[in-house]
């Protein structure tokens, strides 16, 4: 499909005007009708890039009410004087409308053969394209967050522990530390400096560490690299998803609000929660699309082959919060999923947590590539793979979250429909000043980024 033009059309009339001020587009996905409509600027020279994230892209070319051209569809032909685009493209694709036949753009009327008619083309790519247009066809904001620290401290689950019990890869605002009393701590106000690129943004949020164990039984940190399109530095992506339907309207965290999802002490994957998983990627190019996050062939288990473009590992959590607890003991209780159908289909929330919140996902890149040697693997053919809390099954997948933005930043975000990590409505700062954003570790000790160590760090049970 990709790098061949789409088939020929049959002729159309050509309108008396030039080209189109505007491209708005509404996607569908996983099967859904949801999306949104998004102004496009289209001009005369330049080919009109989009990317979506999964499904059908709607498009419809504006023009003193009419639309001027009909576009093929993977279904069928649409009737020539149609008003809509209909593409399907996968998560990495970029759908490039370049417009090669400049008659068709004249500003007489008359017919044109099928020949005259714009081609078509897929193409998938690299992208910092791919990126940076994917939240714009999809109402979510998504952007990336440099690695702030590695360090044994967990203010959640162990609050006043130096060091915890394992380790974790942090990004956000540098406040962080090991209380973070949320009744006197703000990390937008104790912050001087935050990893994420939206500089408005100083909460925190955290992982554990990903390690291989070679053959002879010693640890290697696996490292993280950068996400399509992003310029970040480790660390990982993260998601502030509104919802899929132009209506959705979301509730932002208050001060002092924090959650964790998945437990590391879980072996059991019927008690992985929903939207936690692996994708072992082919390439660096992320090609071909596997679908949406935890579908096809995603597993909630560590992937069990080598992979030529590392892991991407999906964190996802909860849309429904009680509205009265910012927090509970066990960091979950106040947080749900939807009642019925799921986030991205719209269900309604439980009436036990009535208020919908953003959806927040991360995802984690880890660079497998230097450990694809199978010689290098145990010799009884168990998996290399451990999470830093020892967990050889990767059912221990978890994630937590601290709330920290300014103000009523995210709010204005959700309320506005910010997309990707360029949004009018905050205040972004330069990749290398995320970047030069980073704390000293807590706990001093070596992590296996650069050496092999013979036991993971605080030696926790492999099990």
């Amino acid at each position: 499909m990709f790098d061949t033009p789409i088939p020929d059309l049959p002729r159309v009339d050509a309108p008396q005007r030039q080209r189109p001020s505007a491209l708005l587009c509404r996607r569908r996905g996983w099967g859904d009708a949801r999306g949104c409509r998004y102004p496009e600027k289209v001009s005369d020279s330049s080919s009109l890039v989009m990317l979506g994230f999964w499904g059908t892209m709607e498009c419809q070319l504006e023009a003193d009410e009419e639309a001027l051209w009909g576009i093929y569809s993977s279904q069928d032909h649409r009737k020539a004087n149609s008003r809509h685009v209909l593409v399907l493209f996968p998560l990495s694709a970029v759908v490039v409308f370049t417009y090669t036949s400049s008659p068709f753009w004249t500003a007489q009327s008359h017919h044109h053969s099928r020949k005259d008619l714009p081609t078509m083309w897929l193409k998938p790519t690299l992208a910092a394209f791919t990126a940076a247009s994917l939240t714009s066809a999809q109402e979510l904001m998504r952007f990336g967050c440099s690695q702030l620290t590695i360090d044994r401290v967990d203010p959640l689950v162990n609050p006043d522990t130096l060091p915890s019990p394992h380790m974790h890869q942090i990004i956000g605002g540098n406040s962080f530390n090991v209380t973070m009393d949320p009744s006197s701590l703000d990390p937008s106000k104790a912050s001087t400096c935050t990893s994420c690129t939206y500089s408005e943004d100083f909460s925190n949020y955290w992982t554990a560490n990903l390690y291989f164990r070679a053959r002879n039984g010693t640890f290697k940190m696996v490292p993280l690299f950068a996400n399509l399109g992003l310029n970040v530095k480790g660390g990982m992506t993260v998601y502030y998803i509104r919802g899929y339907q132009p209506s959705a309207r979301v509730t932002a965290f208050p001060p002092g609000f924090r959650m964790l999802v998945g437990d590391p002490n879980n072996r059991d994957p019927n008690r992985v929660p929903r939207q936690l998983c692996y994708r072992c990627e082919h390439n660096m190019q992320q090609q071909p699309f596997g679908g949406a996050p935890c579908t096809g062939a995603d597993t909630k288990a560590f992937p069990k082959d080598t992979c030529g473009g590392g892991w991407r590992v999906t964190v996802t959590f909860g849309s429904c919060w009680d509205g009265k607890n910012l927090d509970t003991p066990d960091h979950k209780s106040h947080i749900a999923y939807p009642a019925s159908g799921t986030f991205e289909s719209g269900g309604p929330c439980p009436a036990s947590h009535p208020v919908r919140i953003p959806q927040v996902m991360y995802e984690i890149m880890y660079d497998t590539r230097a450990f694809n040697n199978k010689a290098d693997w145990p010799a009884d053919g168990s998996s290399p793979w451990y999470w830093s809390h020892g967990d050889p099954t990767g059912y221990g997948l978890h994630g937590d979250y601290v709330f920290g933005w300014q103000g009523d930043a995210l709010q204005r975000a959700m309320d506005t429909k910010c997309a990707g990590d360029r949004c009018p409505a905050l205040k972004r700062q330069t990749d290398a000043q995320a970047i030069a954003c980073t704390k000293r570790q807590n706990a001093r000790e070596d992590i296996g980024d650069n050496k092999w160590l013979s036991e993971l760090p605080g030696a926790p049970p492999l099990v």
